[in-house]
């Protein structure tokens, strides 16, 4: 394996293809699927940058942002797809869909440019991509950054493998850099890529044989310093959303035990991928015999590949290839609130299925490894279908996620937003609850079980909760603009502006401005002023124009005060975008008819 294919044969074209097909038929079904309320909604559906498409400020934005972490070209692939077709689901569902499909093809490409037998290379590619554990990163739209990351790591390698042939081509050189720094705008994760070539450069490149250990360093320099950077980047962007877990949160002794059953746990669900979740739960005790067992198994890999290092290299190529790709989300920098994540194994099984096969390939011979990869690469679809059907909708992929990992209160209070926008409030504060008995400092839950009590007309019982989120999280403006809603329908109007004021005060966004001076619009309507009803609405809607309750109120106060002709044509220009609304209509026809 010391040398590369220089180029892919009709075979192998034909085999990528065919690969490719099969993996967005596998996946076809995500077409009929919705969005979800888990950071679809932060990363898209109330994006306002993204739901504006390409526009001259929403691409400024996109390179700008470091929101999260930097991804302008994920937000770019969203907004050009809005551009083109809307905020139909189906096609942002399928989008990557093809870009996994794509994945797959690449990876055997790659692994036949690396010289694995065809079989090798086909059946480490398929079990890639149909294998259960790829449905988080395809079939969740958020996740468009691990299969657009995946394909510009996936490029690098075929383009590094090509320069790795002639060196003193310093055009294919600026290909692998080129490839790279796509990658860095699509996902931080490339940050290990540096080390994962000089691993290439071990096996199954062999380039240590033939070049100085020095030259191989200095060659990833470039790449490892804008690694470095994004790097600082990605954990600035975390610590500003307030994702990232500090020692009083996570001890060092927790983070390192999880770390060690992380590992362990990656690998037994490759190999078992059953009971998978959208979120596990952090357990409240670590059993002792559980992290032995994972720590023993760790160390005896460890000894076993490094003996073997000389007369097979390529298990220590795996090993430390799935140990350094995995790193950044092994939890060691405790980032979001899973222990680990089935998302995160997309890419660091790549080399692992590869030395498997390789290794199997030669020990079996051809025929017989051809027929038993077949067989597994045909259970795996099974597998994989009913694990894509998971994500149809809000309420399937929380119920599922529930049965499968229970304890995440993340789950039960996302699950209790679905079942309250289908207006299922009793079952929404059911599991508010539960996810406030698991933890009761997530703010969000408490909001939102006193919306929930709200939206059912139990405004006394939204007191509690509403007080409760205030309390976490002082100064926002939401607590305090629900608070305000449950006091107005209490008949606690001093209250009620007491709140709004202070949430006015906390430099609110201009939604939830908007909103709240909408609140005082409706206390002095219900003091029966109109003139201060309508001073409070137009102000409404001189911050946000296409506040649809501002709209709607204005124009009954105008005419509540006899301005009949500006009452209609703002009540006209509510109707444009809420043509359902019959007593407005009717209020419009009245207002028009001769007196």
């Amino acid at each position: 394996m010391a040398s590369s294919v220089p180029h892919a044969n009709s075979s192998d074209r034909w085999a990528a293809c065919a690969l490719a097909l099969l993996t967005l038929l596998l996946y076809w079904q995500t077409a009929g699927f919705q969005f979800v309320n888990f950071d679809d909604n932060i990363v898209l559906t109330e994006n306002t940058h993204v739901r504006a498409g390409l526009t001259a400020e929403s691409v400024r934005w996109a390179l700008t942002t470091n929101y999260i972490y930097w991804q302008p070209l994920v937000y770019l692939s969203h907004m050009a797809l809005v551009s083109a077709f809307g905020m139909d689901p189906a096609v942002h569902h399928l989008f990557n869909a093809l870009l996994h499909a794509m994945n797959a093809a690449l990876v055997f490409l790659v692994l036949r440019r690396f010289r694995l037998p065809f079989w090798a290379a086909a059946i480490a590619a398929a079990i890639f991509a149909f294998h259960p554990l790829r449905v988080e990163s395809v079939a969740w739209v958020t996740e468009r950054k691990d299969v657009l990351s995946a394909s510009f790591w996936l490029l690098t390698m075929w383009a590094y493998a090509r320069y790795a042939e002639a060196p003193a081509e310093r055009t294919r050189y600026h290909l692998v850099f080129a490839f790279f720094v796509l990658g860095l705008m699509s996902k931080p994760i490339l940050v290990t890529l540096p080390v994962c070539l000089l691993i290439l450069d071990f096996w199954p490149l062999r380039r240590w044989e033939t070049v100085p250990l020095r030259n191989l360093i200095s060659e990833k320099v470039p790449m490892a310093l804008l690694a470095a950077v994004v790097a600082i980047l990605a954990i600035r962007g975390q610590e500003a959303v307030g994702a990232m877990a500090t020692l009083n949160d996570f001890s060092l002794t927790r983070r390192l035990t999880n770390v060690v059953r992380s590992y362990a746990v990656y690998i037994w669900k490759t190999l078992w991928p059953t009971d998978l979740a959208v979120l596990y739960p952090f357990p409240e005790q670590y059993p002792v015999i559980e992290i032995f067992a994972a720590a023993a198994a760790l160390t005896g890999i460890s000894f076993v590949v490094w003996r073997l290092r000389r007369s097979a290299p390529m298990w220590l190529a795996a090993w430390l290839w799935y140990l350094i790709v995995i790193a950044p989300n092994i939890g060691f920098i405790q980032v979001g609130p899973q222990p680990y994540a089935d998302r995160f194994t997309y890419l660091p099984v790549i080399l692992p299925l590869a030395a498997a096969c390789a290794a199997l390939h030669a020990k079996l011979g051809e025929k017989l490894f051809a027929c038993l990869g077949a067989g597994l690469a045909l259970v795996l679809p099974l597998l994989s279908w009913g694990q894509i059907g998971v994500w149809r909708d809000d309420i399937t992929l929380y119920r599922h996620s529930i049965a499968a990992a229970p304890g995440a209160s993340l789950v039960y209070m996302n699950l209790g937003v679905a079942l309250q926008k289908s207006g299922r409030f009793n079952e929404a504060i059911a599991n508010y609850q539960i996810a406030r008995q698991l933890n009761d400092g997530e703010s969000d839950t408490h909001l939102n079980m006193g919306i929930a009590y709200l939206d059912s007309r139990r405004p006394a019982e939204a007191l509690p909760a509403l007080a409760r989120a205030m309390e976490l999280t002082p100064t926002a403006a939401a607590p305090r603009y629900h608070l305000s809603r449950a006091l107005i329908e209490l008949g606690r109007l001093d209250e009620a502006v007491a709140q709004i004021r202070e949430a006015l005060g906390r430099s609110p966004s201009p939604g939830m401005a908007a909103s709240l001076h909408m609140q005082l619009g409706l206390v002095a309507y219900i003091r029966k002023d109109d003139n201060g009803a309508l001073t409070a609405f137009q102000e409404a809607l001189r911050i946000d124009p296409q506040h649809a309750a501002a709209q709607k109120n204005a124009g009954i106060a105008l005419g509540n005060l006899g301005r009949n002709a500006e009452a209609i044509a703002q009540l006209e220009l509510y109707l444009r975008s809420n043509p359902q609304d019959k007593e407005v209509a009717a209020a419009v026809a009245a207002l028009r008819a001769p007196k």
